[in-house]
Order: C-alpha cells, then sequence, then structure tokens
C-alpha cells in the first residue's frame, strides 16, 4: 500500500505553516526563523490579511515548520493520528476509558501505517484562510504558540490517552481556545481552528 502524507489537518489542528521570505520583505543579514527561534521572520506589527499571496504562503508554512521544531515531527504525526483516531472512537462511546483509548490508538495506528509523515509545507487552502485575518503578525503568531504549548503536551502524553468516558449527560466538548486566540477567532474567522 502506498503511503501519503497527512493532509493539511486545519480543521483539527490550528493553521501551520513554512517557507522563505519574499525578497521585498526580507532584512538584510537577517538570520532565518529556525535560527532565530521565531515563528517568522515577517514585521509582526503587520496585519495578517495585509500580506501578499507569497507573504500568507511563507508566513503559513513558517508555521507549520515552528510546529516541527518544538514538538517534533514525528511527534506532530503522532499527534495529528492520535486527534484522528479519536474520530474512530464509535458512538455511542464505550463506558469504560481504557476501552475509549484502545480504539482511539486503534484508529491512529492505521493512520501512522498509512501516512508517511508531518508536512511542514502548507496547502493553498491552509494559507488563504489568513486571507480575512485582521489580527497583527504578533497576535496571530501569540495564539499559535499557545496552540504549539498544547500540541506538545499532547504529544508527551498521548492524545488518546487524555479521553475519558463520559458520565450520564455530559456531551464531548473541545478544548477550550487558549486565552490569546479567543481574540483571534474574533479577527481571524476562518482560521482560528484549534489544531
Amino acid at each position: 500500500m502506498k503511503k501519503t502524507t497527512l493532509p493539511t489537518i486545519a480543521l483539527l489542528s490550528f493553521v501551520t505553516s513554512a517557507c522563505t521570505l519574499s525578497p521585498t520583505s526580507a532584512i538584510p543579514n537577517e538570520v532565518s526563523p529556525e535560527d532565530s527561534g521565531k515563528i517568522t521572520n515577517l514585521d509582526e506589527r503587520r496585519v495578517v490579511s495585509d500580506l501578499t499571496d507569497s507573504e500568507r504562503s511563507t508566513y503559513c508554512d513558517n508555521q507549520r515548520a515552528y510546529m516541527a521544531r518544538k514538538v517534533g515531527k514525528a511527534e506532530m504525526h503522532r499527534v495529528l493520528c492520535e486527534r484522528l483516531g479519536a474520530l474512530s472512537v464509535p458512538v455511542p462511546a464505550p463506558k469504560v476509558d481504557a476501552e475509549i483509548q484502545s480504539k482511539c490508538r486503534a484508529g491512529a495506528d492505521k493512520c501512522m501505517s498509512e501516512t508517511t509523515g508531518y508536512d511542514t509545507t502548507c496547502s493553498f487552502s491552509a494559507a488563504d484562510k489568513l486571507r480575512q485575518c485582521s489580527a497583527t503578525i504578533a497576535e496571530y503568531n501569540g495564539c499559535y504558540e499557545e496552540k504549539v504549548a498544547a500540541h506538545k503536551r499532547w504529544a508527551e502524553q498521548g492524545y488518546c490517552s487524555t479521553l475519558r468516558a463520559l458520565k450520564p449527560g455530559e456531551t464531548y466538548q473541545l478544548p477550550p481556545l487558549p486565552p490569546s486566540c479567543e481574540a483571534i477567532r474574533s479577527k481571524c474567522p476562518n482560521a482560528a481552528e484549534v489544531d
């Protein structure tokens, strides 16, 4: 069976990205984002929707590369597969934590065997979602850094191991947005998905 890379999972992950700067936005003798530890070298005072198509693609790619640097490509592959594995838990869900976690891990293992890894290249659709974002790069980066921290925690503890059986009357809830992402939700309605 031919393995494919994991698709850009914007619906399951925070919009992420990484590339190179366009010649018009580069600063002479500037170090790369990888060397500086920053998400991007784009001017953080700029509004995301004011970026050119090329800069938006670069920014999106820079985010994905930052996620891979901070969490690890193999770890991100596992986290994203575990998040997909969580979708394979049958409804109604089993009543025992271990059974839910086992079903999640089985779905994650299937994903891991059918995909080749975490892709640090941003898809056009993910980059295009930044087109209507009125936040500054600094604001968006603050939210993104919190999303990266959440992914790092999931990588360390295993996303499937966080799943619990529901008590009567409970419903599954998405994790709350990090505080810095609440403002981004209204400023970037298409790009503020929780990763």
